[in-house]
């Protein structure tokens, strides 16, 4: 039988659907509120999770800077190490350098070692070789000293000879003065003493005639001038004279000068001046003095 145009059985089983439907629905109505409720519960929990993970985040972000900060410090480290191991490097270099020099130094030492070895060696060859020379040296002065006193004695022996005329012609014959009555002189150029023989310009020479002295009338004096060899000095005017003693001797001889004096009034000084032409050397000269009769005598003088 229909029932509102629909049978019974498609009435029931229209009613079955609904029904299955509405179970349907209250299952998942109750699956939704029970997944709800879960979701909830998840929800909260991965809030505190992503709590939990935003603090771990900042410290992580914290920590991030820090070693960002710590890196850029180790990479200035790490070129101050970088600048300082190349420095190092240059010092090892040149150190190395230093070594190996100092190594050559060391193996020229050595060989210096051995050569100053085999030089002192020889030194004490040496020595004992000196030491056998200043023996014989300390001989040798010994003999030295012995002979420098007997030089010394041959010396003053030879002076003492210098200083004596040669045994010459006049020697033998007595002079009218002696020596001591004589007196000479010589200058320079300002006409003042000297004793230097190449400063030597004029001799001077004087004595006096006493009284009793057989000499009278105008005579010519005459000057021989002789060095220590008694050799006449060089003088343009050098001349060769004679002169005739009262006794009959004869005596020659070179004058370097002669000069007019008047022996009618005595007592008298006479005084010769010799200009000096060539330089006189150094050593012992004499003079003779002679008039046209008589050997005055003798007087001598030293230049240095």
């Amino acid at each position: 039988m229909k029932k509102n145009g629909l049978t019974e059985e498609e009435t029931k089983a229209y009613a079955f659907g609904v029904t299955a439907l509405l179970f349907l629905l209250l299952l998942s109505t109750g699956y939704y509120w029970n997944r709800s409720a879960n979701l909830k519960d998840d929800n909260s929990q991965l809030k505190i999770k992503q709590d939990s993970l935003m603090v771990v985040k900042n410290r992580l972000d914290k920590d991030l800077a820090e070693l960002t900060s710590q890196l850029e410090s180790s990479n200035t480290q790490k070129s101050l190490l970088e600048n300082n191991i190349e420095q190092l490097g240059s010092s090892l270099a040149e150190k190395d350098k230093i070594i190996n020099k100092y190594k050559k130094e060391v193996q020229n030492a050595n060989s210096l070692k051995r050569q100053i070895d085999e030089l002192q060696s020889q030194r004490n060859q040496l020595q004992s070789q000196l030491d056998k020379i200043n023996d014989t040296n300390q001989k040798l002065l010994s003999e030295n000293s012995s002979l420098k006193q007997q030089v010394a004695r041959l010396v003053e022996e030879n002076e003492t000879l210098k200083s004596q005329p040669p045994k010459t012609e006049s020697a033998t014959i007595k002079p009218l003065l002696s020596a001591g009555s004589f007196r000479v002189e010589v200058l320079r150029k300002n006409n003042k003493l000297t004793v230097k023989s190449r400063r030597s310009r004029q001799i001077e020479i004087s004595f006096d005639i006493p009284e009793e002295i057989d000499i009278n009338g105008t005579q010519t004096v005459f000057l021989c001038i002789k060095n220590q060899n008694y050799i006449a000095i060089k003088d343009n005017d050098n001349k060769e004279i004679e002169v005739k003693l009262k006794s009959g001797k004869v005596i020659r001889a070179i004058a370097q000068m002669t000069q007019k004096v008047d022996f009618n009034s005595l007592p008298k000084r006479v005084t010769i001046k010799y200009d000096v032409e060539d330089k006189l050397k150094a050593g012992y000269y004499f003079i003779d003095v002679y008039t046209e009769g008589t050997y005055v005598g003798t007087v001598q003088f030293r230049l240095i």
